[in-house]
């Protein structure tokens, strides 16, 4: 097994400890702020259910982990503990705002019926969009990464 070592001598390696270690750092990262997304969906949306609830949820706690990301980043404290600690105050502090009797609102999410060129015209967008991505990764897979953006400091 080959083993990365720092240059203060520590080792990279991966154990069972270090990758339980790194289980439980994404829990308690994650966990907090998707108690918070829930929490703030329930106060806000709380007539959604289903699967545009849980959309709700996936772009709230996005949105929650990504605003207590740039705040500690600024402040140049973006460190494990840091953001395990926001993260921890962050779902505190949802549990502790949170309304005793959400308001009552519709049962689903607004039904808009769209018109019958709006599937066709949203399917040809998204095709564009994979075929020129596509075309990029194919260059990619043939030749290796070349771009200036990446040869310049992205890799090594």
């Amino acid at each position: 097994m080959h083993v990365w070592v720092d240059v203060r001598g520590g080792e990279y390696g991966m154990t069972l400890t270090r990758y339980v270690a790194g289980v439980a750092v994404v829990f308690l990262i994650v966990g907090p702020v998707w108690f918070c997304a829930v929490m703030v969906r329930r106060t806000w949306l709380a007539g959604w259910t289903g699967a545009a609830a849980r959309l709700a949820e996936a772009v709230l706690g996005l949105g929650v982990l990504t605003v207590i990301s740039e705040i500690l980043g600024t402040f140049g404290m973006f460190r494990r503990l840091a953001l395990i600690c926001s993260a921890v105050a962050v779902g505190l502090a949802s549990l502790a705002l949170r309304r005793k009797d959400p308001p009552a609102g519709p049962r689903r999410p607004p039904f808009v019926p769209q018109p019958g060129w709006a599937e066709p015209v949203a399917t040809l967008i998204i095709a564009a969009v994979v075929l020129a991505w596509a075309s990029y990764a194919r260059d990619a897979y043939r030749t290796g990464i070349l771009g200036v953006d990446s040869l310049q400091y992205h890799l090594p």
